[in-house]
């Protein structure tokens, strides 16, 4: 097929006068078409946020609402909300691996910690076996040190529970660590390694087993890189 697709957005961005506080909005709209077959697609996306500081404390809200429609043919295909919020505090405490931090540094190093939670309803007009509520929690902490190296450990749970029951093949709660090291080589070279697992289990039998069998997925990601500046 020939598809073409045209996209824009408009971004709104202000700081509160006086105030460590800032807001936001974002819209998106993003229309397909599928010339041959003689259908499209309309996508609509809009993001009001917000972000303030409190007591050393970055905190950050969310909130998204998306929606997919035809043109052509009139007909909706889907929507979502979502509401995402985060909190992120920079501290300096013990080096949790000290055998990547310089001796001198090793009782009190730069370290970061966020939290952070996300929850999303989606509804498809078309496939209502898709309908689903998510919620997700996570928490991240990375620390660098003097001495070149710089590590973070990242842990995100999620839940999916699908609304109708001929959707139950798609629920499931899954956990997910990450694991990032990076060392800087030279002054515009560093390198880095990450190592991710997910666990994915579904809450019910599989229909395609004629639910005698539940699924679990494991999976595993590792890559590496180089990154060079080429100047300051």
């Amino acid at each position: 097929d020939l598809r073409s697709d045209t996209t824009g957005s408009i971004i709104y961005r202000r700081k509160v006068k006086h105030k460590r506080l800032y807001w936001g909005l974002n819209f998106t709209p993003t229309y397909t078409v599928y010339h041959q077959q003689q259908f499209d697609f309309l996508q609509m996306d809009v993001s009001p946020s917000a972000k303030f500081t409190w007591r050393d404390t970055d905190f950050s809200a969310n909130y998204s609402y998306s929606q997919t429609d035809s043109v052509l043919v009139k007909r909706n295909y889907n929507k979502s909300n979502s509401v995402y919020m985060d909190a992120v505090r920079r501290f300096k405490m013990r080096s949790l691996l000290p055998f990547l931090t310089a001796k001198e540094q090793r009782r009190s190093i730069p370290s970061q910690l966020r939290v952070n939670g996300n929850y999303r309803t989606f509804q498809a007009d078309t496939a209502p076996a898709y309908d689903s509520n998510t919620y997700s929690v996570g928490a991240l902490i990375n620390q660098g040190s003097s001495s070149g190296w710089s590590w973070g450990v990242n842990y995100n749970y999620s839940n999916n529970q699908n609304v109708k029951p001929i959707g139950n093949d798609f629920a499931y709660s899954s956990h997910a660590v990450n694991f990032r090291l990076s060392k800087n080589i030279a002054p515009n070279l560093d390198a880095n390694v990450s190592y991710g697992f997910v666990y994915s289990a579904y809450a019910h039998p599989d229909s395609v087993t004629k639910f005698t069998e539940y699924r679990v997925n494991k999976l595993h990601l590792l890559s590496a890189g180089l990154n060079y500046a080429v100047n300051d």
